[in-house]
């Protein structure tokens, strides 16, 4: 069986320098790509006005499932992390992995089972600090969260907006959790995310456990660069 999926940092919905909305495009274009499961950063919702939610908005009739983690809170609003399964989602937990006043920071973990068969896929979705110091506390912070709550054999991915600038996230995770990043896996380098516009560095990651990586897709379009301030990662993967 393959599965498609994408990790996107969507900026809440606006293009790169926030001079206009895109949601409605950034809509299209997951549709357009078939996703499975959507692993989305900075996705804008309100507890009391469903029509804010843009979780609820891209999920529409496409995704049954959607769950969200409530990150930064502003003015009645809060923007998080947000996961869109075609499957249903059995259990979902949302973890604070805050390192300091200025950035609420969540782990967002849903077990999503596969229709027909007994197998439970964790997905795990990221937005890490800013800073590297407090980016190496969350490492540690996923590591004992994972190993604690997720048994090894079980099929794993963690995608999302790593800030991962100084491309370190790997040599904690890889080894520890038997983890891959699925585009340094074939391509040999980590895909170039940020700024949208004329990307040089690799913010965002899809890792997988127990999963073969058939393709990965970086979608440079033109229209794609303006959405928002990072470009969306998608891979096609099947179970080993």
């Amino acid at each position: 069986m393959e599965l498609k999926l994408l990790s996107y940092n969507i900026h809440k919905g606006f293009n790169w320098n926030r001079r206009r909305t895109t949601i409605q495009e950034i809509k299209e274009t997951i549709y357009n790509l078939k996703i499975d499961i959507a692993f989305i950063q900075e996705c804008v919702g309100e507890p009391q006005l469903k029509s804010l939610n843009q979780f609820e908005f891209l999920a529409d009739s496409i995704w049954s499932e959607f769950n969200d983690s409530q990150n930064a809170a502003y003015s009645g609003h809060y923007h998080g992390n947000a996961i869109l399964s075609k499957f249903p989602i059995i259990k979902d937990t949302n973890i604070d992995i805050s390192t300091n006043r200025f950035e609420t920071r969540k782990l967002l973990h849903c077990e999503i089972q596969i229709p027909g068969t007994k197998q439970i896929i964790h997905a795990v979705c990221l937005h890490l600090s800013l800073w590297k110091i407090g980016r190496q506390k969350q490492y540690q912070a996923i590591l004992n969260y994972i190993l604690k709550k997720i048994p090894p054999e079980s099929p794993l991915i963690i995608a999302g907006d790593f800030n991962d600038w100084n491309k370190i996230a790997s040599f904690h995770l890889e080894e520890i959790l038997g983890v891959k990043e699925v585009f340094r896996h074939t391509q040999g380098c980590y895909a170039k995310t940020f700024p949208s516009f004329l990307p040089f560095l690799s913010l965002d990651r899809i890792y997988i456990r127990h999963f073969h990586v058939n393709e990965v897709h970086l979608d440079l379009h033109s229209e794609v660069k303006h959405l928002s301030d990072h470009l969306p990662l998608a891979t096609t993967i099947k179970f080993l």
